[in-house]
């Protein structure tokens, strides 16, 4: 009977509700909470993840458990999700979104930035598929500021040597090479000795990255050990141009000469020494030909230019320089190397069998430049036949306060080939040398047959004034054999200073509103500059006993700055004695106002 009745209830009632399922994500979150590893463990069995809720991802209430509380259990409890996450299917690398506001990541990336912990993280890290393991370096090596680089330095080991050369293991070094990384040279160092190897764009850009002394040398040489003729990307300027690494840090330093290569410039010559011949003669010629025509003056680009080049010279064939010579045919690339007396590498050239498309005017610019040495090297390999050098040797002798050391060794070497009575733009070379003051020239000249004779008062004032504009640094008449100059200043003026005192005004060239100005006195044979300036206006004033006379230069500094200055002889040259400024100020409304300051110059 009680059996019916309860059979009848059941029917009525129906089913029993099954008991009420816990959550698994809340279980884990509790789990974390207690610290508690072995309810970690069964809440991923029974399906919780470390991503949800995502309003607080379980690995990232893990590693905020850790950074508050860093004891053992709490380092257990870590361990422990690690460990069945990833047999759950997560991977400690595994990127995870981070809620509204926070950053992402994932449980490796983020223990790794956690201060002291890191032999837990080589445990959980340790829990990677081997294969992925350059992908968590790649997390590591691009988050966080740096903050994870000793943790990407560490990971190093774990990295399996025959997985070190897969595409996987170049991308990290891609990450340092951004601006924003900039990577501590032991952490490269550290990478490239595991085995790992960067894209070429990236060798690029981390050689140029490397910080100048001591601290970057160890992950330098290791870069200079790699492909440097391999071809990389190059965006910077706004174009995409594809070229060999050694060709782009070339045109950094021999070539753009920008300040960012700085650090580089001190390597420069270890690098070039460092890379193979092949490389090295495939590269840089045309670079460092076209760097002689573009950097003025001795600087630090000038020296790994210099340097640069000798090394070509003495490492590559005559073949590798045929495109670039071809090329500077036109820049008087020869010329200018004489121009800027720069004798060891002429030297070296001529020894390398290299040779320029205008053989005669190069040997006229080592005979003008009296370059006895390069001459005589050049000689004996052959100068070109017919080539006269005797007018190209007297059309650049200065007078005797210009006397060179190779002038007459120079002339010797010229005679022993050429007449000593050919013309000289239609003079006698014997009568330049007289013209011009050099008697140890007229003597030598004598000694081949050369007759003496003088010059026509016209032809005297031309030789005078070219003499006069050399020792003034400015532009004379041209010789037949010349470049035309755009302009030619008037020709140098006689001027009397004192009773007795006689000199030379010589006029320079002009800008937008000032022209140079340079007084020469007589001494002996030759002359002596006693002063140089640059102004509109010049003006001998008024003689006062028997002091020289004094001299007044008008010049404008800019469009609203003019200066007055005074100029006083005081026996040896001209000192300033006197400055007056005028300053144009424009006030409001357009109106002007002159403020002028007068006075002792100052030095």
């Amino acid at each position: 009977m009680v059996a019916r009745w309860i059979l009848a209830l059941c029917v009525l009632l129906g089913p029993l509700p099954a008991p009420a399922q816990e959550d698994p994500g809340a279980a884990l979150l509790a789990a974390i909470e207690a610290r508690d590893p072995a309810a970690v463990a069964a809440a991923f069995a029974v399906g919780a993840r470390p991503d949800r809720p995502a309003r607080l991802p379980p690995a990232f209430a893990m590693t905020d458990a850790l950074a508050a509380t860093p004891d053992e259990a709490t380092r257990a409890t870590l361990q422990a999700f690690a460990e069945a996450a990833r047999a759950a299917g997560f991977a400690p690398e595994a990127q995870i979104a981070g809620p509204m506001g926070h950053g992402g990541g994932s449980l490796s990336t983020r223990l790794a930035a956690l201060p002291g912990e890191e032999a837990l993280f080589l445990r959980v890290a340790g829990l990677t598929a081997p294969e992925r393991r350059c992908t968590l370096l790649g997390q590591l090596v691009f988050g966080r500021d740096g903050a994870n680089f000793p943790a990407a330095a560490a990971l190093l080991p774990l990295i399996p040597p025959e997985r070190a050369a897969e595409p996987a293991c170049s991308l990290p070094f891609t990450m340092l090479a951004h601006p924003s990384r900039r990577p501590p040279p032991a952490l490269v160092e550290a990478m490239l000795a595991a085995g790992l190897r960067p894209y070429p764009d990236a060798l690029a850009e981390l050689v140029r990255q490397l910080p100048p002394g001591v601290e970057g040398d160890g992950a330098f040489r290791r870069l200079a050990a790699l492909d440097l003729g391999a071809v990389a990307t190059d965006s910077r300027n706004g174009a995409r141009r594809r070229m060999p690494v050694l060709a782009q840090l070339g045109e950094d330093v021999l070539a753009e000469r920008a300040a960012r290569v700085e650090p580089l410039l001190g390597r420069w010559a270890e690098l070039v020494e460092a890379a193979p011949a092949a490389v090295l003669c495939a590269t840089l010629p045309r670079q460092a030909v076209r760097g002689w025509l573009s950097i003025e003056g001795e600087t630090s680009w000038m020296e790994a230019l210099r340097g640069t080049t000798r090394s070509l010279l003495l490492r590559c064939p005559a073949e590798a320089f045929d495109e670039a010579l071809a090329e500077a045919a036109g820049d008087r690339l020869w010329t200018r190397l004489v121009e800027r007396r720069e004798r060891p590498t002429l030297r070296l050239m001529l020894a390398a069998g290299l040779r320029p498309a205008d053989l005669a005017g190069f040997a006229g610019s080592l005979a003008c430049a009296a370059e006895a040495r390069l001459l005589q090297a050049l000689v004996e390999t052959g100068a070109p036949e017919g080539a006269r050098l005797l007018p190209h040797y007297m059309g650049c002798l200065g007078g005797v306060e210009a006397r060179r050391e190779g002038d007459l060794d120079t002339l010797a070497l010229i005679l022993a080939h050429e007449s000593a009575a050919g013309p000289v733009a239609g003079d006698s070379p014997v009568a330049v040398a007289e013209a011009i003051d050099r008697p140890d020239i007229v003597e030598a000249l004598a000694d081949h047959g050369a007759v003496r004779s003088r010059l026509m008062a016209e032809r005297q004032a031309f030789w005078r004034h070219r003499r006069l504009a050399a020792l003034a640094g400015t532009q004379g008449p041209t010789l037949p054999w010349e470049p035309e100059a755009e302009r030619v200043p008037a020709a140098p003026e006689l001027m009397r200073l004192a009773p007795g005192l006689g000199a030379w005004l010589i006029h320079g060239e002009c800008g937008n509103v000032n022209c140079g100005y340079a007084i020469a006195v007589r001494e002996g044979r030759g002359y002596r500059l006693v002063l140089e300036d640059a102004g509109y206006g010049f003006r001998l004033e008024r003689a006062i006993g028997g002091r020289a006379r004094d001299v007044t230069i008008q010049a404008r500094t800019n469009a609203a700055i003019h200066n007055v200055t005074t100029w006083r002889y005081d026996g040896r040259v001209y000192r300033r004695i006197r400055c007056r400024e005028t300053v144009t100020e424009e006030e409001e409304g357009g109106a002007t106002r002159q403020r002028v300051r007068e006075g002792a110059c100052a030095d």
